[in-house]
């Protein structure tokens, strides 16, 4: 079983790190990057990943944030290898996606890096943190993350999730200032049939609290294979 991991709304794999070394050697896994310079648009990065999906072993995608809406709409187009998503801080359904028309570069690129770590890491920040994303923030393209952040308020995750032909689980950073509390109960209301499990830390979960968020994984995937990775 191979474990792919989607970013973020940043879309690199650079923060990745901390969540592999909390993970089994023994398993496979593959973090993905996103052109940092150039926007595409989420069916756009589906076909993108579709490139590095294993076309000859089962496979998991573990969605962080943004990417939600990336490996959902991959699911619906078809993968005949994927086993099941976990969405990890997805946003399911903005209540309020008139903000779109909001979102431009020239907000995001006047917008302090203090700010941003704060409603994304708050006190859970760590000086390494800090120090990554600050140079992550250099080289991102303001246009590319404003369209990513248009579109993604504007997404409607629900209807895939419910009709997802693979098992979804939802992880909930508890302490998360990016996506608003009442997603969960969206989620719980329109398909209850998924799985939510809520995990301590910010909504940079998978940076800032990797066990137990790796944990959350593990489990999921024993649950697929009935073999816990090792």
């Amino acid at each position: 079983m191979q474990l792919l991991l989607l970013p973020g709304l940043h879309g690199t794999s650079d923060l990745f790190g901390p969540f592999i070394r909390a993970l089994p050697p023994s398993l496979d896994t593959l973090p993905l990057s996103y052109p940092e310079r150039e926007h595409l648009t989420i069916p756009s990065l589906a076909l993108f990943v579709s490139e590095y999906i294993p076309s000859n072993q089962p496979f998991v995608l573990l969605a962080e944030s943004f990417s939600g809406a990336v490996a959902l709409t991959l699911a619906s187009k078809g993968a005949p290898y994927l086993r099941g998503i976990l969405l990890c801080g997805s946003l399911v359904r903005h209540p309020h996606p008139v903000l779109a028309r909001c979102c431009n570069p020239l907000l995001i690129r006047l917008t302090p890096d203090a700010f941003l770590l704060h409603r994304l890491a708050g006190a859970y920040v760590t000086d390494d943190l800090r120090s990554l994303c600050g140079d992550l923030m250099s080289r991102l393209s303001p246009a590319v993350l404003s369209a990513r952040l248009k579109e993604i308020l504007r997404f409607d995750a629900l209807p895939l999730i419910a009709h997802c032909p693979v098992p979804v689980h939802y992880i909930r950073p508890s302490r998360d200032k990016v996506i608003p509390k009442g997603q969960v109960g969206l989620l719980e209301e329109h398909c209850p049939h998924v799985p939510v499990t809520v995990v301590p830390g910010p909504h940079l979960l998978l940076q800032t609290n990797p066990a137990a968020a790796a944990e959350v994984v593990l489990e999921f995937l024993s649950g697929l294979t009935g073999v816990r990775p090792a």
